[in-house]
Formats: C-alpha cells, structure tokens, sequence
C-alpha cells in the first residue's frame, strides 16, 4: 500500500491566499497538520455537512498569536476510503477550504 495524499483543492488554494495577507505563517500551521493527515493520525475532527459524508471539519491552531490563535481556522477536507491496493494511495484527503473563526 501507498502511503496516504494529501491535496490542496484550488477553493482552498483561494482561501488560505487571502489569509496569508494577514497571518503569513498559516501556511505552515496547514503543513503540519497535511503531515499528520498523511501519517494517518486521527486529527480530532467533526463531521462538517450531514449531507456530504466523509467531510469534515478540524481546528487549525495559528501558534504566532500565542492562546489567541489556538482554533483560529477552520479547515475542512474530504477523505476518500481506505483502498488497500499497491499502485494508488491508501487514502487521499482533499483539503476543501479554510477560514478565520470568530473570536469567542
């Protein structure tokens, strides 16, 4: 089996373009948590649509603003199933979009 993916839809792409303006190291936090998807680690996520299965929602925290950045996005992303087959990725995660919660 091939290791899992993890891809960037162009939504996304739009999305985290407009943040960086504002918070130029998002992109980081993004990459740690496409690391851990790729590992397979459970993320604490949350269904993100009743209707759309297998889409979900997880936090992102952005660690620059100390506590105040811890959830400050929102990420969502699709997974596919497991497939455990030799030529294609066992899994591939489709991150959807991203955007600034607010405050609480």
């Amino acid at each position: 089996m091939r290791a899992p993916v993890v891809v960037r839809d162009e939504t996304f792409k739009k999305d985290l373009a407009k943040l960086l303006t504002k918070y130029p190291e998002l992109d980081k936090a993004i990459q740690e948590n496409e690391y851990l998807l790729g590992l397979n680690y459970p993320l604490p996520h949350m269904p993100a649509d009743t209707s759309s299965p297998k889409v979900y929602a997880v936090r992102i925290d952005y660690p620059p603003m100390g506590s105040r950045g811890i959830g400050r996005f929102l990420m969502t992303y699709h997974a596919t199933d497991l497939t455990p087959h030799m030529q294609i990725p066992l899994q591939t995660f489709t991150l959807l979009t991203i955007a600034e919660r607010d405050e609480d």
